[in-house]
């Protein structure tokens, strides 16, 4: 049983209406946006946000929410592969709030020292990310705590926009591509929402196994796919989760100008290999899904502007040294 902290206060997740505090300066960083050329001499820009202060572009999302909403407990919650609780852990402390994070126990060690470090209380949960959410909404509804989504929230998705705002005002226009990764679709609504369809197309990238989006898409309804028979390789965890939320894919069923490609295990790994060979940018699995499609799509930024969202680098290092010297599996 937890302990009462005081009410939650009921409202829509993303009505906002009174804020509650001003995030401190330089929380959220710019990140940069760095020119890299593909093998076949394609060229592809590489938005950072492995430079984001908490080493991924959730914190974006955690500021915003936490400026826009009061917390009358004092303390917020969440459920997390591990970027977003790093965020989530991060914001609360420098807005002066606790933080419990559950998450999965597969959750790599590095996102799990990274939690910690940031001031946030973890719990482990058996099973996967889904199992971990109704672990959280348990504790707010006990606790008082309030919680505040990965992905699924008018807020975070806000807060996200503010790397493709970056985007336009470093290229001078609107990129004819962009490429991100897709978990649970909030940075996918982001982009989405940012850009003129007309100008733009949005390509997300997910992990090949799952096949959420366009499953959902035709099904006309998001929902939970099963959980796949053989396990999800480590820090692929921010693009494996099995549902899509719901704000998410209202974005997804009105896009006019969205791709959906997938790629697998061993083309993000090319990917991870790409980017630290050729630009020096350390980034997890997950992170370098836009990068890996490009590498094995010839179609991909092949005209225009294209942009892809590296989104971030908490990963061991042990998986990451052997990502990179080919000796992991």
């Amino acid at each position: 049983m937890f302990k009462k902290m005081g009410h939650l206060e009921k409202r829509r997740a993303g009505a906002s209406q009174n804020a509650a505090g001003t995030p401190p300066p330089q929380l959220v960083v710019r990140t940069p946006l760095e020119l890299v050329t593909l093998p076949d001499h394609r060229t592809l820009y590489i938005k950072n946000e492995t430079c984001q202060g908490s080493g991924a572009f959730k914190l974006r999302g955690s500021c915003m929410a936490l400026s826009r909403r009061k917390i009358p407990a004092r303390a917020v919650t969440t459920a997390s592969t591990g970027n977003h609780a790093i965020g989530l852990s991060t914001a609360a402390k420098a807005f002066g709030y606790a933080a419990e994070i559950f998450v999965p126990e597969t959750c790599p060690p590095a996102k799990l020292d990274s939690i910690r470090r940031a001031g946030g209380r973890v719990t482990l949960v058996q099973g996967g990310y889904e199992d971990a959410v109704g672990t959280s909404k348990a504790y707010a509804n006990q606790t008082g705590a309030s919680y505040i989504p990965s992905y699924d929230d008018h807020d975070v998705i806000d807060g996200n926009c503010g790397i493709f705002s970056e985007v336009i005002d470093d290229l001078g226009a609107p990129p004819q591509q962009v490429l991100v990764p897709v978990g649970g679709g909030g940075l996918l609504a982001a982009a989405l929402q940012s850009f003129d369809p007309a100008v733009t197309e949005v390509i997300g990238v997910e992990y090949a196994p799952f096949k959420r989006v366009d499953a959902f898409r035709s099904s006309g309804q998001a929902g939970t796919i099963p959980t796949p028979q053989d396990p999800v390789p480590a820090s692929v965890e921010g693009i494996s989760v099995r549902t899509i939320g719901d704000i998410p894919f209202q974005a997804v069923r009105r896009a006019e100008n969205l791709r959906i490609v997938q790629i697998t295990e061993a083309q993000l790994r090319r990917a991870v290999r790409f980017l630290w060979q050729t630009a020096g940018i350390r980034a997890e699995l997950g992170a370098g899904a836009g990068v890996a499609a490009c590498l094995s799509n010839p179609d991909l930024a092949s005209t225009g502007v294209s942009v892809s969202v590296v989104t971030g680098g908490n990963i061991d290092e042990h998986v990451f040294r052997g990502i990179v010297d080919g000796t992991a599996r």
